[in-house]
């Protein structure tokens, strides 16, 4: 009942009084069981109740850079998961590279991934004076590149034992657990394929100009170089016929291409694709000669030997070390010689001088010819074809990779049929 002031009748006052001091109790009751609840979490960390408040923005703000640091992150892995997808649709095509399955091209593309980022640290460190790039090596891992190598463990006679052989079967290549990724033939790449190109070798270090001697100075029937592939060690075959190859076209002016196939077949003391050494091959070409390569053509695997007619010999040969005496001799022959090899540097070198920091001194295992002496590097004449390096050669630092340890020279070399 209201009274004519507008007041509220003693009964309903005392009722509304009464339920206030209900919802008062009520709240009251809420408060408490918080205050408890959070007390006994500032009591256990040792918070202020000050600064809960505070410390619960903190979080915020912690969670934010959180989220913008993964933006971040997820931005530059996009960014280089197109760098490389456009990158290895382009190597696929330059290389003439194709996979038997799906599941295949997927894991070379990881792969490829995983070399590009080697490639991007070698072009980082200031202690190397050369250029890494992409080269067909870029789908390969370290161990299928050392397999491709071919010069066998040296014995103290000099000897290869069949023990020494390395029999290790192809297996496949294992990557820590990781997933391989899909690739999309399709993909459409965003920007030029040379703007990323100089993102991943963003200095081309020069190569030497003033060299004492070089082999292909004033010779126009310098031969090309080859390709050994990567399934077959036969790098010493191949460093052999280069050397009798490069000293003939000087000789006779005119280019000879003379067969590594058949080297590699019908060798003694050697072990074909698996490996194997210079002094064998030099000795073949001493008592049987060599036939032409349109006559026996290379295939980069193990065949039975074939007679062929020779068209090129040498009367004799010479093994020496010592980097004086490579000089000395590069004035009347080209010098075949072992190396050892720093896999990620060899595999992806562009251009510049080499000078690997890790390169074995006396673990040899792989050959060539050295055809030019620039002061302090020489030029070394690769069997990985004229698309790597420096049109197929290499510039590197003297005193590097065990070059001169075992060296040879041809004192006399002939066409048989001119």
């Amino acid at each position: 009942m209201i009274t004519k002031a507008g007041a509220l009748s003693p009964r309903r006052l005392i009722l509304s009084m009464a339920i206030l001091v209900v919802s008062l109790e009520s709240v009251k009751g809420q408060y408490n069981d918080w205050d408890e609840k959070y007390s006994n979490v500032r009591i256990q960390y040792n918070v202020p109740t000050n600064t809960v408040l505070a410390n619960d923005m903190t979080g915020k703000e912690s969670k934010a850079d959180d989220t913008k640091e993964s933006r971040d992150r997820n931005k530059r892995d996009s960014r280089e998961d197109q760098e490389a997808r456009c990158l290895f649709k382009q190597f696929k095509k330059v290389h003439a590279k194709s996979y038997l399955a799906r599941s295949e091209e997927h894991r070379r593309f990881s792969i490829f991934k995983d070399n590009l980022k080697k490639i991007k640290e070698l072009n980082a460190d200031e202690r190397y004076s050369a250029t890494f790039g992409i080269t067909q090596f870029a789908d390969r891992t370290s161990k299928e590149f050392r397999r491709g190598l071919g010069i066998l463990p040296i014995s103290k006679t000099g000897r290869v034992s069949p023990e020494e052989v390395e029999t290790e079967e192809m297996e496949d290549v294992k990557r820590n657990g990781k997933v391989d990724e899909e690739f999309d033939e399709n993909y459409d790449c965003p920007e030029p394929i040379s703007a990323i190109e100089s993102r991943i070798a963003p200095r081309v270090r020069p190569t030497p100009r003033n060299c004492s001697i070089d082999w292909r100075r004033n010779n126009p029937n310098y031969p090309s170089i080859d390709d050994q592939g990567t399934h077959c060690g036969s790098c010493w075959a191949f460093a052999v016929a280069g050397m009798l190859e490069v000293l003939l076209s000087s000789k006779y002016r005119k280019s000879t291409k003379l067969s590594k196939q058949q080297l590699v077949d019908c060798t003694w003391d050697n072990f074909k694709c698996k490996g194997g050494h210079i002094p064998p091959a030099l000795r073949m070409l001493n008592v049987n000669g060599v036939c032409a390569e349109r006559d026996y053509e290379y295939h980069g695997r193990n065949g039975s030997c074939r007679p062929r007619a020779a068209i090129a010999k040498i009367d004799s040969f010479t093994e020496f070390s010592g980097s004086s005496r490579i000089s000395a001799a590069l004035r009347i022959s080209p010098v075949a010689v072992y190396l050892g090899v720093h896999e990620n540097a060899f595999a992806f070198y562009r251009s510049g001088v080499m000078a690997p920091q890790y390169c074995p001194q006396t673990d040899v295992k792989h050959a060539g010819v050295i055809i030019g002496d620039c002061g302090d590097s020489w030029i070394f004449r690769n069997s990985w074809g004229d698309d790597w390096g420096s049109e197929g050669h290499l510039y590197i630092k003297k005193g590097y990779c065990g070059i001169g340890t075992y060296a040879f020279s041809i004192n006399s070399g002939r066409l048989l049929k001119v």
